[in-house]
């Protein structure tokens, strides 16, 4: 189940942070998922996200770098963000909740926030369809979870440290 929003008001971020924007400025969805996953594979589902993302996104153009575990990043600064939520019933894991959100048309002001923000239509040089962010985002993030599932961890693990930003720095 894939639900969107044309904007955003009171949307939150890690450690309760606020992440908006207005009409026709980002794509902003949630994916429900309810994998088989239980125990400590769980853990790498932020990973998962952020890799299928940026793998979206670089169908169109963007070289997207990740920091741990759920920013996405162009040229040191930030591009959007996703935030994972999860239940369980004892050891069982119930569902999860994937939230993606990326600046398409323009650069929100981020209160303290640790980066720079930056949009699709800066890095590109103008904003795509943002039917179109949907669509690769959606096609990378199915990528993503069918390897994950398919494969378990170690691929994934390698195509996070491609794209990992901090590698190397304290």
């Amino acid at each position: 189940l894939v639900i969107g929003a044309d904007f955003q008001t009171q949307g939150r971020g890690r450690r309760g942070r606020v992440w908006e924007a207005s009409p026709g400025d980002a794509v902003l969805f949630s994916v429900l998922l309810r994998p088989s996953r239980v125990g400590r594979d769980v853990r790498l589902l932020p990973i998962v996200a952020a890799v299928g993302v940026a793998e979206g996104l670089a169908e169109l153009g963007a070289s997207v770098g990740l920091v741990w575990p759920n920013d996405l990043t162009v040229d040191g600064k930030k591009l959007g963000g996703i935030l994972c939520e999860l239940s369980s019933v004892g050891q069982e894991l119930a569902w999860a909740v994937v939230g993606v959100g990326i600046n398409v048309r323009t650069s929100p002001a981020l209160a303290a926030g640790r980066w720079e923000p930056t949009s699709l239509a800066e890095v590109l040089g103008a904003p795509p369809a943002r039917d179109l962010v949907l669509a690769a985002t959606l096609r990378g993030l199915g990528t993503w979870f069918g390897r994950w599932y398919e494969d378990g961890n170690t691929a994934v693990l390698g195509a996070f440290a491609a794209r990992d930003v901090l590698s190397g720095r304290t």
